[in-house]
């Protein structure tokens, strides 16, 4: 899902991808993370404070949540602050990104077809289908001003500085690799981000006895910390917390596409079957984590499954939100920080309530390779908690 191709997303090359990853892996190490946590920090008092009323409000969250993550991937990956959760609307580019997932989709399913639409001389035609040129040159664009104003070796704490660190030493991404992978991850980490929080927040407001758990952890291990500034070694001692985002992902998979790949010209063998020539073959993780025998009641939202046993050698096996081995997102630590800050942010401020336009039907999903509600927005009620109210969880 490169753009343009050739990126760490598309490259078929075993050995030039496995370069192009150890030339950005380092930047989402731990230790790098953690540099940015004043920056990721930024921006949810910016989410913050786009939901802070004394009084019950509505708030479409799957709009609230893809402006939230853009924000935090364009200041660590452009350097630069997009404010798009205080302006409170989606920018061009997010209709882009949705606009390119969905071309993709249907590239890869129906070629033909993409190949006609995109010979269609209409304004609006052209709009759809280049949208993944326009995400390229705004990335190009962004990339360019970042050098103009911080240099190559800037000291800032941002993942860009990072990826910009083995040019320093010889290794070598050229600009244009360099863009191009900005690009991705902005756009990768965007609408994964977005909508995982979206259906995860669904679920508490449906199921309001797991915000009470989580606030019972929240208050009992950060104390007066409870509302932040967090230590992200105190994040990662939040099981139920955990629990919960992993349910979301469990059940709403953010990119539950199959993924076609090609056999190999000489075929190839798993355990007792042989698989033809040039096959295409492709799995998802959405069936695999529905599983009835590694995850019993597979529809049903249970984060307890994570909680009072060590997971089952099916569900570890099973359980791939974020893909595993060498094609495994590279953006996983910096997913969970985030996903684990909006949780601690919003549910010790508010009780979330489903609003009467929120159903089962509106919030059913959409596979435009990334998932998004039928309905294209999912309202919540968010109500204040009254003061003292973690104390008493």
């Amino acid at each position: 899902m490169s753009l343009p191709p050739h990126g760490i997303f598309s490259l078929r090359n075993k050995a030039a991808h496995s370069q192009r990853r150890s030339l950005l892996s380092h930047a989402f190490s731990q230790q790098n993370i953690n540099d940015c946590m004043p920056i990721i920090e930024h921006k949810l008092d910016s989410l913050l404070q786009s939901f802070d009323c004394d009084t019950i409000q509505t708030v479409d969250v799957f709009l609230r949540f893809r402006l939230f993550a853009f924000d935090v991937v364009g200041e660590l990956f452009l350097g630069t602050s997009f404010g798009a959760s205080e302006a409170g609307t989606a920018p061009e580019y997010l209709h882009d990104v949705d606009r390119q997932f969905l071309f993709s989709g249907i590239k890869f399913n129906f070629p033909l077809l993409a190949t006609f639409l995109s010979q269609i001389p209409l304004a609006s035609m052209k709009t759809f289908t280049q949208g993944g040129e326009r995400l390229a040159q705004f990335g190009n664009s962004a990339f360019q001003e970042y050098i103009r104003r911080y240099g190559r070796d800037s000291k800032r704490r941002d993942l860009l500085t990072k990826v910009l660190v083995p040019q320093q030493k010889g290794k070598a991404m050229t600009d244009r690799e360099t863009y191009v992978e900005v690009g991705n991850l902005v756009a990768a980490g965007t609408d994964t981000t977005g909508t995982t929080l979206t259906y995860l927040f669904w679920s508490l407001a449906r199921f309001p006895e797991w915000q009470d758990h989580v606030r019972k952890e929240i208050h009992e291990i950060l104390g007066p910390a409870a509302q932040g500034p967090y230590e992200v070694q105190a994040l990662n001692g939040l099981p139920v917390v955990d629990a919960v985002i992993n349910e979301a992902l469990r059940l709403y998979p953010a990119a539950p596409a199959s993924l076609p790949r090609v056999t190999p010209q000489e075929g190839w063998q798993w355990n007792s079957y042989t698989i033809p020539p040039e096959t295409i073959v492709s799995m998802q993780c959405y069936t695999t984590q529905r599983d009835p025998i590694a995850f019993p009641d597979p529809d049903v939202f249970l984060p307890d499954r994570w909680l009072y046993a060590e997971p089952t050698t099916s569900m570890k096996a099973l359980f791939m939100p974020f893909s595993k081995g060498t094609r495994a997102c590279i953006g996983k630590s910096l997913a969970k920080v985030e996903l684990r800050l909006v949780v601690l942010g919003l549910l010790s401020r508010y009780e979330v309530k489903l609003a009467p336009q929120t159903t089962e039907e509106s919030m059913e999903i959409r596979d435009h390779f990334l998932v998004m509600p039928k309905s294209g927005k999912c309202e919540l009620v968010f109500e204040p908690l009254p003061e003292g109210a973690l104390a008493k969880a």
